[in-house]
């Protein structure tokens, strides 16, 4: 079975279910995985766990995404300094990464000039408008975690954690990167959004 290392968890249309991003050593390429339970609720067993490492089969499924062909074995976790160094030899500039139209990529965020929190469908939606050589982006966010914290603040509480994010994600002390891709819609649209936001500490 290959070796899959969890670099991000993403929100779906459903609640109840997520996208493993994971990284596929053998291809060397992230793999988009569906899944409805990172563990399971019965026994605890972890299944998918961020930066853990899971043993698995895949088949190619819809759009850009596989699913497993065997049962998901977890089975360790990795450090942070392993992870970063993972982001730091294989990143690439958010403008190759979206002109080229990779269908994924791992990006270092330098400079965020803005973050957007939005209710819509009592779900929060965020964008996180990113800075590289000039010029702006502004990149849907679709991190499980993000979404999580930011549909714990209350609206009136929200300016004031906006300020304090967009001041600690242009810590220089600090390294940030994210994990991004190319969905593929059934009417054959392509949208670029954000998997998972990571900070490590230089």
């Amino acid at each position: 079975m290959a070796k899959y290392l969890v670099v991000a968890i993403a929100e779906t249309w459903d609640p109840n279910a997520y996208t493993i991003v994971a990284y596929d050593f053998e291809q060397c390429r992230n793999l988009h995985i569906p899944s409805d339970k990172l563990v399971d609720n019965k026994t605890n067993e972890i299944y998918w766990d961020l930066f853990g490492i899971t043993h698995c089969s895949i088949r190619p499924w819809r759009y850009n995404m596989q699913v497993p062909a065997t049962p998901p074995k977890f089975d360790k976790h990795w450090t942070s300094k392993d992870v970063e160094m993972l982001f730091r030899t294989k990143h690439i500039p958010y403008k190759v990464f979206y002109e080229r139209k990779y269908s994924w990529g791992f990006i270092k965020l330098s400079s965020i000039k803005n973050i957007e929190i939005q209710n819509e469908n009592k779900k929060v939606k965020s964008y996180i408008t990113l800075s590289e050589n000039g010029r702006d982006w502004r990149v849907l966010v679709k991190d499980f975690r993000w979404l999580h914290y930011w549909s714990s603040i209350r609206d009136e509480d929200r300016p004031e954690k906006l300020r304090y994010w967009i001041r600690y994600l242009n810590d220089k002390t600090k390294q940030f990167y994210a994990t991004t891709c190319w969905h593929t819609f059934d009417s054959g649209q392509k949208y670029a959004w954000i998997n998972g936001v990571h900070c490590f500490t230089s």
